[in-house]
């Protein structure tokens, strides 16, 4: 009796093997499949949702791998967990053998095959059996869980099992096999798997009829015992329910899907549910229920779940959108309070029907993956044949989802199944896909995606002039390099510079936008307290000048900064100017400083370097602002009077504009003596800005690379800088809205630089049209460089006939 009940449970994995590979799917024919349960790194990088997702035209650098051994059916790619430079790819192989877990690590960038981990079972299985070791992972520090929902029993054939491995000196080695105490045929003891420390959680989501229940352990030593087990409060057997079909935890909160199908209430597929289960003095007790507002019947709700902090996102594969059946949904909810509550439902803007967007979640540092795995776009007949899957990057960094990217397998094919798991951790995201590899259907593969270091772009010089006699032209080269990791890519319009004059006189002293405060170091304030003597400045009276002044003409004191070993640190100080709304673009022509005495020696000699940003939005802001021009460095010459320094900064349109200079000459490595910028301690426009960096200098070029950034209000040091500044109004160009400059050309107009090279423009201006006069003009130049994405820079042309008394040697010579 024993032998022909092995027999008759064996029969119908012995007809999926005897079936014809490529005849169907073999996931399709598979049940209750869970998510892998990624790892919470340490600490989440609060840099990543930039570096994922600030440029949805980002350069990402894909990998594609495979299993050195692998076969057709074999679903490499069916769970994919990634921590650090180590990752694991599952091979469930439900066809006719053992599955297994491959180890890839990272060495110099490149993914590599390290080891093959499988399962020793207590109990030998019959030949040719799969247990589906793989179906699901965790990994907490060096320990890795893995489900195995088919491992073999003598009693009871198919029953599940869980298998722990510890990493000791690179190697992976089996500690303890996991059954749980009551479990029976096909089970799925394995289906869902999570671990936190020394406790790990086994679903089991067939039990008592899929009723569904998880198996918890707790580890002493090396061993792993069984506890008290947990079920859903409103679960009864036979129910369907399928609790424990896919689990998260971070070691203070559980969550626990039940994503169904359930007939007992309502006669077809019930709509899914997930459940919070938390830990009070060492216990795990259920605390909450959840399911989305507007929850129905088969949508599958709990069926991949991720775990972000006080966020959690849950897939919902089979959700309707609209008239699309099965399109797929994800929801989030926020448990902040202490009580989870919905806060967004997230679709794909493409959807369409089965595409079960939803299938697999991932989520860290305020970026999620959700993969569909069979994206769709033929829509006749029952159900559409597939596509290649999708997987969509979302950010919720800003307090709202919004889609950053979208990925598609380079070599993707119809029904490859890419996306069917997903992971990621810190700027390394993961993809499995069940692809054919040569003649090996659904043998699967996987992909590493980085994104690849951003162009950088180097644009110089700053400004072009020409001299030219009438009916002439000249060429002048403007170089556009790049410094950064990936390939730039450029494209050059002209606009004049030449635009009516109109009367302005505009102060910045607008209400003040909140600061935003990265503390490295300290300011420091040289001690000369008292106001100084007012100083003159003669701000330009032209038609057309805008003038900017924060200040009321005294200094108070003067600041350095200092790092957290208090030597002196350079620097960039900065004033906020917003120009009346409407004045478009205009030059700044002018920047003014008033340069304070210091106790300890002078600044006179010292050289600094005059920089200025713009940013469009106005937000208050300046790490978001874009740097006008490159390194105008002058020198200080004299104290207590505001010195004017000549500039020739393009402003593009309305906006904000910081103005100021970075100390260049620091010393670093002493007590600072010299203390550069003079603060006027009346009344503060909180508008008057610092950035450094806890080591070496500033970047100047992206001020968001400061580690250091804030008002001086912010480190408790209110007032405004003696920075001023003034420009002409429509001497700038709108590079928003440009057009042709008849007498101006480029060659080549557009073009893509590799890293590390350079592109020389041949700019030519061609006077074979003009009178004598003076012209003016600006290039944008804008790129993918996400900090630069716009390089306004200024073109002159002066028309004039030549001297011909020295032309001609008529100068007093014999």
């Amino acid at each position: 009796p024993i032998c022909a009940m092995l027999m008759a449970l064996a029969l119908p994995l012995a007809a999926l093997a005897a079936a014809p590979v490529a005849a169907s799917n073999p996931l399709m024919s598979m049940q209750y499949p869970s998510p892998a349960t990624s790892p919470m790194t340490p600490a989440l990088r609060d840099a990543l949702v930039d570096a994922l997702a600030r440029d949805p035209d980002a350069n990402w650098l894909e990998q594609e791998v495979i299993a050195a051994d692998g076969a057709s059916g074999d679903l490499f790619g069916f769970r994919v967990l990634v921590s650090g430079n180590t990752a694991f790819i599952s091979s469930p192989a439900p066809l006719n053998r053992p599955g297994k877990v491959y180890v890839f690590t990272d060495a110099s960038g490149t993914w590599a095959e390290t080891q093959q981990i499988s399962a020793t079972p207590s109990v030998a299985p019959p030949p040719n059996w799969s247990d589906f070791f793989g179906w699901s992972l965790s990994l907490s520090g060096d320990t890795l869980l893995v489900g195995a929902p088919e491992v073999f029993n003598q009693m009871f054939g198919p029953v599940g099992g869980a298998y722990v491995f510890v990493n000791s000196g690179g190697t992976w080695t089996q500690q303890q096999e996991l059954l749980g105490s009551d479990a029976g045929s096909f089970d799925w003891v394995g289906g869902a798997v999570a671990l936190t420390g020394d406790t790990a959680f086994v679903g089991a989501p067939n039990h008592s009829g899929n009723e569904g229940k998880v198996y918890v352990y707790s580890r002493t030593g090396t061993t792993w015992t069984e506890g008290s087990p947990l079920v859903a409060s409103d679960g009864t057997s036979g129910d369907a329910h399928q609790f424990g079909g896919a689990i998260k935890t971070d070691g203070t909160t559980l969550l626990i899907g039940a994503p169904g199908p359930d007939f007992s209430s309502t006669g077809i597929y019930a709509p899914g549910a997930a459940y919070v289960f938390s830990n009070a003095g060492g216990a795990w007790t259920e605390a909450q229920i959840l399911q989305p507002d507007d929850s129905a019947d088969g949508d599958q709700f709990g069926f991949s779940i991720a775990l972000d902090g006080s966020t959690a996102i849950f897939g919902t594969p089979a959700a309707n959108i609209g008239a699309n059946l099965h399109q797929g949904a994800v929801y989030a909810f926020d448990g902040s309070t202490g009580t989870w509550a919905q806060s967004a439902k997230i679709v794909a803007d493409d959807g369409a029907e089965y595409d079960q967007f939803g299938q697999s979640v991932a989520m860290q540092g305020g970026n999620a993956l959700v993969g569909q795995w069979s994206h769709n776009d033929d829509l006749g007949g029952t159900q559409p044949p597939p596509k290649p899957g999708t997987v969509y990057l979302f950010s919720a960094a800003r307090g709202t989802w919004s889609l950053s990217n979208e990925f598609h397998a380079g070599d993707a094919s119809n029904g490859d199944s890419y996306g069917w798991d997903v992971g990621i951790d810190g700027t390394t995201l993961l993809i499995g896909s069940q692809a054919t590899v040569g003649a090996n259907t659904f043998q699967g593969t996987a992909y590493f995606y980085t994104p690849a270091d951003p162009p950088i772009a180097d644009v110089g010089p700053a400004s072009l002039s020409f001299s030219l006699a009438p009916g002439a032209s000249g060429e002048s080269t403007l170089s556009i390099g790049n410094t950064g990791g990936s390939d730039l890519t450029f494209a050059i319009a002209e606009t004049p510079a030449n635009a009516p004059r109109i009367a302005l006189n505009v102060a910045g002293a607008t209400p003040p936008m909140a600061a935003s405060q990265r503390r490295i170091g300290s300011l420091g304030t040289s001690g000369l307290r008292g106001p100084r003597t007012a100083a003159p400045w003669s701000p330009r009276d032209a038609d057309g000048a805008l003038t900017f002044v924060l200040d009321d003409g005294t200094y108070e004191d003067s600041i350095g900064l200092n790092d957290q070993v208090s030597t002196e640190s350079a620097a960039i100080w900065l004033n906020r100017f917003t120009p009346a709304s409407g004045t478009g673009a205009f030059t700044i022509d002018t920047i003014s400083i008033e340069w304070p005495d210091n106790p300890n020696g002078s600044l006179v000699g010292k050289s600094i370097n005059l920089v200025a940003y713009y940013d469009a939005d106005g937000d208050g802001d300046p790490t978001n602002a874009v740097r006008l021009g490159g390194d105008t460095p002058v020198t200080i010459a004299s104290l207590d009077a505001f010195l004017d320094y000549t500039v020739n900064f393009a402003v593009p349109g309305d906006g904000d504009v910081y103005v100021g200079f970075e100390n260049t000459y620091a010393l670093g490595g002493t007590t600072p003596i010299f203390y550069p910028a003079a603060i006027d301690e009346g009344v503060s426009q909180n508008r008057s800005w610092v950035a450094g960096m806890s080591s070496g200098d500033p970047d100047p070029d992206n001020l968001a690379n400061d580690d250091l950034i804030g008002t001086i209000d912010s480190f408790g040091l209110p007032g405004n800088w003696l920075i001023r500044a003034s420009g002409i109004a429509g001497g700038g160009a709108d590079c928003s809205n440009p057009s042709d400059v008849p007498w101006l050309s480029e060659s080549p107009a557009s073009g893509t630089v590799a890293s590390g090279a350079s592109q020389d423009v041949t700019v030519t201006a061609d006077a074979s049209a003009l009178g004598e006069g003076s012209y003016s003009a600006v290039l944008c130049v804008t790129t993918n460089d996400p900090d630069h994405a716009l390089v306004a820079v200024p073109v002159s042309l002066t028309v004039s006939v030549a001297d011909r008394i020295f032309a001609d040697g008529f100068d007093g010579a014999p």
